[in-house]
């Protein structure tokens, strides 16, 4: 089959079929990319609205929805600095670290973890509980899904120190803090001054060791466009298409099946048997083996 698939012909029509291949490829790779960066674009659009009341996207015990995932939000409420957690092996700029998770009770008696920052050790002053602010605060930032649980077999832990959480997990929560959550966490981005229920002011924290902001839109990701991953997908399958026609018109042309072409020797119309195909001679005739 070599001395076939090295005929002019099939040369000719293996480098158009291996440049169409290549540019398909390439059209491929350009659409995955796009799914990527229009994916990126989204989250980065979605996190630019306008902040609504916290309440009006979701409350305690709501199926969190994807219309909700990056959404801007405002959220009043107090938080309970002698519940804060911290979650450890979280990246920021490079670096490992800890995300600082307090539970910020809202005004309707419900509560919601707030991650205020990233510190890059828990014993990070920005990490203790007097560096919570105090008092009526109103809190600006972008919601996410709660995090899915750690994969562990019945009965082990996390092997975590006390107060520290290795994911920002509602059903873990809801064992630790003792107020109907919400199922999704806050990302901080400010603070605001916004008027209370009860027509007081909240104030705008006083600066004090405060942990490092974490991005609105998540470091590194931002998930997928599915509309540009099936479209990659087709390129791809186009360029391993076309490859594998040529390898099929060149066995058919082995196999005799295609008409002879110009480049064939009439003198040698077919190649040299290869060796895993059968001698004839070594057939037996429709009469051997016949018993009287």
């Amino acid at each position: 089959m070599l001395r076939t698939a090295l005929k002019p012909r099939w040369l000719a029509l293996l480098v158009v079929v291996l440049v169409a291949a290549a540019g398909m490829a390439r059209l491929g790779q350009w659409q995955w990319d796009r799914a990527h960066d229009n994916a990126d674009e989204n989250v980065v659009a979605r996190t630019t609205q306008p902040p609504v009341p916290i309440g009006d996207v979701i409350k305690a015990r709501q199926t969190f929805t994807g219309a909700a995932a990056d959404r801007p939000v405002v959220a009043v409420g107090t938080y309970s600095a002698a519940d804060q957690l911290v979650v450890p092996e979280r990246w920021l700029s490079g670096r490992t670290g800890l995300w600082v998770l307090t539970p910020l009770v809202l005004e309707d008696g419900s509560a919601v973890g707030v991650v205020r920052g990233w510190v890059p050790d828990a014993a990070d002053p920005a990490a203790a509980v007097g560096a919570v602010p105090t008092g009526p605060v109103a809190v600006q930032g972008v919601l996410r899904p709660a995090e899915p649980p750690a994969d562990r077999a019945p009965g082990e832990t996390s092997g975590l120190p006390a107060g520290q959480v290795e994911r920002v997990d509602v059903t873990e929560l809801i064992g630790l803090w003792r107020w109907p959550l919400l199922t999704g966490y806050l990302v901080l981005t400010d603070y605001t001054a916004t008027a209370t229920a009860d027509g007081t002011t909240t104030a705008v924290p006083v600066a004090t060791p405060a942990p490092a902001r974490v991005p609105a839109v998540p470091e590194g990701t931002g998930g997928i466009d599915l509309r540009n991953v099936s479209y990659a997908g087709q390129w791809f399958l186009f360029a391993g298409f076309g490859i594998f026609m040529w390898w099929r018109l060149v066995r058919d042309d082995h196999l005799g099946v295609l008409p002879p072409g110009p480049d064939d020797d009439p003198a040698d119309p077919a190649d040299p048997a290869d060796p895993a195909d059968p001698d004839p001679a070594d057939e037996p005739t429709p009469h051997e083996g016949a018993t009287l």
